[in-house]
């Protein structure tokens, strides 16, 4: 038994000036020049990208600037144990201490599920707040002499700022570009390895 493939020339189109059946009756205008009117006049998707310039490409360094932190933050945490371990968490084990940097890694990624929509819904003024609940985070771990303090301004805090900035940073590197997006990309994502 053969399948049978539906005819084209069956299928609906819309006619200009018309909408589709499959686009709902709304009118949006995103960032970056995407423009959609679905209101039954038109119903295009026109996407334009700046394609580069100087602001694109300071924008692919912060980026850079912003993964170079949070990893950095993130790998270094070895030191902050042994350092923990002989000083104000000296009668804790290795791995309770550990637990600091585990909570850190899983709201770094926990975050992100939070700053990626943000960034959608308001642009990129998003990563403000997070980089100063970042800087906050290590001037309160800075202060810390018990475990639980270690684990809420380091742990939590530190994990859920630097997951928030993350995302919008990625993403926003990216929606500068269309033809050298990978160039940007790989810029952005360069900071981490530094």
């Amino acid at each position: 038994m053969a399948s049978q493939e539906p005819d084209i020339s069956e299928i609906p189109k819309a006619e200009h000036g018309q909408s589709s059946s499959h686009v709902s009756d709304k009118s949006a205008k995103g960032n970056f020049g995407i423009d959609e009117t679905r209101n039954g006049q038109e119903s295009a998707l026109s996407i334009e990208f700046p394609e580069g310039g100087l602001r694109a490409w300071l924008v692919a360094g912060g980026a850079t600037g912003v993964l170079f932190c949070n990893s950095g933050y993130i790998n270094a945490f070895g030191v902050y144990q042994d350092y923990y371990l002989t000083h104000q968490l000296h009668d804790y084990s290795s791995s309770e201490v550990a637990w600091i940097g585990s909570i850190q890694i899983f709201f770094l990624f926990g975050g992100s599920l939070f700053g990626g929509p943000l960034f959608d819904r308001h642009g990129e003024k998003v990563i403000w707040a997070p980089a100063m609940t970042l800087v906050f985070s290590v001037m309160m771990t800075s202060l810390c002499d018990k475990y639980y303090q270690f684990m809420l301004a380091q742990g939590i805090l530190g994990g859920i700022s630097m997951g928030m900035t993350m995302s919008p940073a990625l993403a926003s590197a990216g929606q500068y570009f269309h033809r050298k997006r990978g160039a940007a990309m790989g810029l952005a994502v360069a900071g981490a390895s530094l």
